[in-house]
């Protein structure tokens, strides 16, 4: 449903709906980078363990059960990711949220600061699922429904500067 959003009107997710675009462009299909902002807003009862992004199963950002934010993206034959430590964004309030694989790292930012990096070089695998889907995995696996408010999604075919992460934070905050 929609409702009052970070910057006008969002979606609520009640963890049975989603949005998919069914034939994304090859903008959304970067080889070598990519970066996922949104802005989420959820509540302690919230599920966790939910996707926020996720293009097919080839890359997605996802709510972790404790709160904490996972960014991962297939290479062909396994899954490389990373996970934020000593984060709760099932708090009640909005977190602007940016996970990205640039051209030698997998990075997370919460509210337009660092929360996690770890170096990663490799490719982007585009071979299971072809939907980009909004509160929901991209695999049809229920497991991860989004249950919350997703507002002002942005996917780039590029990695994010640190300036640009936090101007973007800083634009609607």
């Amino acid at each position: 449903t929609w409702v009052t959003g970070k910057s006008g009107n969002a979606l609520n997710f009640n963890g049975n709906a989603y949005v998919i675009t069914t034939t994304p462009s090859a903008e959304l299909k970067p080889s070598l980078e990519v970066a996922t902002a949104v802005w989420v807003k959820m509540s302690a009862t919230d599920t966790g363990g939910a996707e926020i992004v996720s293009m097919g199963d080839s890359y997605a950002i996802r709510v972790q059960t404790n709160g904490n934010i996972q960014f991962f993206y297939y290479n062909g034959t396994t899954w490389k990711s990373i996970i934020t430590t000593g984060v709760n964004v099932r708090d009640g309030v909005w977190h602007h949220i940016v996970g990205q694989k640039t051209s030698t790292a997998l990075q997370i930012y919460v509210d337009g600061i660092s929360k996690a990096s770890t170096p990663n070089t490799g490719t982007i695998a585009y071979t299971l699922g072809t939907g980009l889907f909004i509160g929901k995995h991209g695999n049809g696996d229920t497991i991860f429904d989004f249950t919350g408010i997703i507002d002002d999604v942005s996917i780039y075919n590029r990695a994010l500067s640190n300036q640009k992460v936090l101007d973007l934070y800083n634009n609607t905050s």
